[in-house]
């Protein structure tokens, strides 16, 4: 699969979410798997390497987004789980 199928997966994933510490630091992971992708997506350079990097990083985020649509179904917990990563994303990805 190409590195740009594999950034698009990876960047389906937002949205999901209740203010407590729990939600706040999954909100906060999820915006760094996009800043990781962000970072992957700025490599020039694609081998096999990087493509294997970005395959894990696609299989991890996935399966994480799939824990975190689970923990999180009410529809308050999905705004303030945005909230949260929208603020992470932008704090941490674009600076």
């Amino acid at each position: 699969m190409k590195k740009t199928n594999y950034l698009f997966v990876l960047t389906l994933g937002i949205g999901l979410v209740s203010c407590n510490s729990e939600l706040k630091e999954d909100a906060e992971r999820l915006a760094e798997f996009q800043c990781e992708i962000k970072a992957m997506s700025k490599n020039t350079e694609i081998d096999e390497d990087s493509m294997n990097e970005a395959k894990e990083l696609g299989e991890e985020m996935i399966e994480f987004q799939e824990k975190i649509a689970e923990k999180y179904k009410d529809p308050q917990d999905l705004v303030e789980f945005e909230k949260i990563f929208k603020e992470k994303l932008n704090e941490t990805c674009y600076e």
